[in-house]
């Protein structure tokens, strides 16, 4: 599964400071990716038009910044919903299910659990990778520490496999 990387940051980036693949912290490979590529020009464009669109509701894109808007926190209601609903089920299950004797179709506490982390972080989607602190978070992550009109300016977008 591919995704990407988007570098951020509350200055305008240059392009001799754009993110690239040396820049990743090996953490990364050792929990998420097995590799991480350039993209050309293209690519770059066409990763910021999905950024775009699925922040739509949450910011405003125009010449290379983004900044939130008032209703940016929309873009958690639907993993909002699926935690809590993925919370529900593992708030019920028995002692049996627990110990892990039973079973039922698709669901074990294991799978429960995982759904549960990725309803918080969604750790195989989009990654922003903030230059100022050199850090590496999740999407669903770095959008809780953003406040309502606040800037930010794209710099390098990369690919990753999981």
């Amino acid at each position: 599964m591919h995704s990407r990387i988007f570098q951020v940051s509350s200055k305008p980036i240059s392009q001799e400071d754009y993110l690239t693949e040396d820049d990743i912290p090996e953490s990364f490979f050792n929990t998420t990716a097995d590799y991480v590529d350039s993209l050309s020009d293209e690519e770059r464009a066409s990763s910021i038009e999905d950024l775009e669109s699925v922040l739509a509701n949450s910011f405003t894109f125009q010449d290379g910044a983004m900044t939130s808007t008032e209703n940016m926190y929309e873009y958690s209601r639907k993993p909002f919903e699926s935690f809590r609903a993925s919370l529900q089920r593992l708030s019920s299950i028995s002692f049996e299910e627990f110990c892990g004797k039973v079973t039922y179709g698709n669901f074990s506490v294991e799978s429960g659990l995982w759904r549960l982390r990725q309803c918080y972080l969604s750790e195989y989607g989009f990654y922003i990778y903030v230059t100022e602190y050199e850090e590496l978070v999740t999407l669903d992550n770095w959008l809780r520490t953003v406040s309502p009109r606040d800037t930010y300016y794209l710099g390098n977008v990369l690919d990753y496999h999981a």
